[in-house]
């Protein structure tokens, strides 16, 4: 039977570079319909001059970020989210050429758990790998474990995705990607992205999926592209909305019918949910998701947060296993900003007037 990660990869995918491709075309509409005030002027030149390689050394890369998740959300980003960009952004801009192919990493982020790395691909003259959705066979172990020396790093539920985001130059040879990276820590782990050590993005192949069933891999070229990343020092931390067990309904990744879960834990963290779960011992033991969530900041605005992954963390009673869900958010979360969180359709929880960050 093929894992919760497998089984939701190409939909993850394809949702991505569908939402990726609406946005575009809002973005196209939005600067032929504003009026160009002083401030749409320099919003203008961040999303058209030049290529990602001129952005990042004209504008920054902290500037391609912001615009990467102003796209993503779709409403204003807040200056305190703002703020965590810029602070959380390690600026790289290393590029490693292989076979024809141009490889920029432009810079990368984390919120401990969460990584983003924002990667250009430059073709030969030619070659057009714009909107094919392109991706790399990424190395895990170098990247999750890169020089730590703990033999027991403690995580479980790696996730490699790559969202293709728009470079902004109408090159047909050219293609970014933002590589999302994620895991969820174990009780008493205290592993971080950011904790110092030196991590190795080790790309392989560039190639991208079919656009339907079976979605047939196309390698485009082989080749390797090997990069050094320390992420930058985060604030770190979860908060806990739960004050005692709730049940609530879940889907789980190979059965169509709902059941109901005893939740004991639902943690906000910078870049999304994870909720630890346990489902009755007569039930069907297998993962699942409760649906899309929506992070409902105090001014109204609403983060949106996505299942990526689901996994057993360990043995629950007897019978049963203790389940997690991470879900991953479309921008960063700031805790004061939260108002209440809404899971699925009608579960409200309410952001604690009195939270500690753990």
């Amino acid at each position: 039977m093929k894992s919760y990660n497998e089984i939701a990869h190409n939909v993850f995918r394809r949702r991505d570079e569908y939402e990726c491709k609406q946005r575009h075309k809002e973005v196209i509409y939005r600067r032929v319909s504003t009026a160009m005030s002083a401030i749409a002027i320099v919003v203008m030149l961040l999303f058209t001059v030049g290529t990602g390689y001129v952005l990042a050394a004209s504008l920054g890369i902290i500037d391609d970020f912001l615009g990467i998740f102003r796209n993503r959300t779709d409403v204003p980003l807040s200056t305190n989210q703002q703020q965590f960009l810029e602070d959380a952004v390690a600026e790289i801009g290393e590029s490693i050429s292989c076979n024809g192919y141009t490889v920029t990493v432009q810079g990368a982020f984390t919120d401990g758990t969460v990584a983003y790395v924002l990667v250009d691909v430059e073709a030969p003259e030619g070659v057009a790998i714009d909107g094919l959705g392109i991706g790399f066979d990424t190395g895990a172990k170098e990247i999750i474990r890169g020089d730590h020396p703990e033999k027991l790093l403690n995580i479980t539920g790696l996730s490699i995705a790559y969202i293709p985001v728009d470079d902004n130059d109408n090159k047909d040879s050219t293609a970014s990607v933002l590589i999302q990276i994620s895991c969820v820590r174990l009780n008493g782990s205290t592993y971080s992205f950011a904790d110092g050590y030196s991590r190795y993005l080790e790309l392989k192949d560039v190639h991208f999926y079919g656009d339907e069933y079976p979605y047939a891999r196309t390698t485009i070229s082989e080749g390797n592209w090997n990069f050094e990343i320390v992420f930058n020092e985060v604030q770190e931390g979860e908060v806990e909305l739960l004050t005692a067990p709730i049940r609530m309904q879940i889907q789980r990744i190979t059965v169509s019918d709902y059941v109901d879960a005893t939740v004991s834990s639902i943690q906000l963290k910078g870049m999304g949910v994870i909720c630890y779960y346990t489902i009755d011992s007569d039930d069907i033991q297998e993962p699942g998701d409760f649906g899309d969530i929506q992070i409902v900041m105090k001014d109204g605005r609403i983060v949106n947060a996505y299942p990526k992954s689901a996994t057993s963390v360990e043995n629950g009673a007897p019978g049963a296993n203790t389940f997690c869900c991470y879900y991953i958010a479309q921008a960063p979360i700031i805790f004061e900003e939260v108002d209440h969180i809404v899971i699925g359709e009608d579960v409200v929880i309410p952001m604690p007037q009195d939270y500690s960050v753990e």
